[in-house]
């Protein structure tokens, strides 16, 4: 839960990169959150099945560990959010990049998510390392596969439709907000994850407040 007692709980964000701050942690909250219930379902796998074999954790101290990470996650989300609602009602700011971009393009929660996991390699490979380390190969930067991966898709529904964010037409490609490289995907349909997600500069430049060329 939010601490209504923290004076810096609905502090309004001093700019981007204050905003980001909070942002990538919580990034870096749901990532070892993710990885923390495939380890959960594996161990359950392995314990279901012939695989008797003891591992490094039990079956239930991961769904502790889940549990743990799933509240830190959320309370983090729930600050955020409201130190975003103060920062967008104080007319005195300027309105935060991300939200700009995702205003002038008509972004969904998950696109505006793919942008924010996008930035971090972006800023640094070892901020990448640090926020990621524990789900992803993370310090050469994002491909597909690994981007889908922090939405959190719960069925095969969730993953196909998850492909659609990398569309040509779509708004981060055809607004030139990310590229994929290569830039023509493999025929195989597997061949899509392999492609590899970066920010462009323009994209770059309006989430972080950087307005070096």
């Amino acid at each position: 839960m939010v601490n209504v007692q923290d004076p810096n709980t609905f502090a309004p964000f001093q700019g981007d990169c204050d905003f980001l701050d909070a942002e990538i942690l919580h990034l870096r909250y749901r990532a070892q959150r993710i990885a923390a219930q495939a380890d959960l379902r594996t161990r359950q796998q392995a314990e279901e099945g012939d695989d008797g074999r003891p591992g490094r954790h039990s079956v239930r101290d991961l769904k502790c560990k889940v549990r743990d990470l799933l509240e830190r996650e959320q309370e983090l989300r729930e600050a955020i959010d409201a130190r975003l609602k103060s920062t967008r009602e104080d007319g005195t700011r300027p309105m935060l990049g991300l939200d700009r971009l995702c205003a002038a393009h008509r972004l969904d929660p998950d696109e505006r998510m793919i942008l924010l996991a996008l930035a971090v390699p972006a800023i640094s490979p070892a901020l990448s390392e640090a926020t990621f380390g524990d789900l992803l190969s993370a310090y050469r930067g994002l491909n597909l596969a690994e981007v889908v991966r922090l939405l959190d898709p719960q069925d095969v529904a969730g993953w196909v439709n998850a492909r659609h964010h990398f569309d040509p037409d779509g708004a981060l490609l055809a607004a030139g907000l990310i590229l994929l490289e290569p830039v023509q995907p493999a025929d195989a349909p597997d061949g899509f994850w392999h492609l590899d997600a970066r920010l462009t500069h323009a994209g770059f430049n309006a989430i972080t407040g950087d307005r070096q060329p």
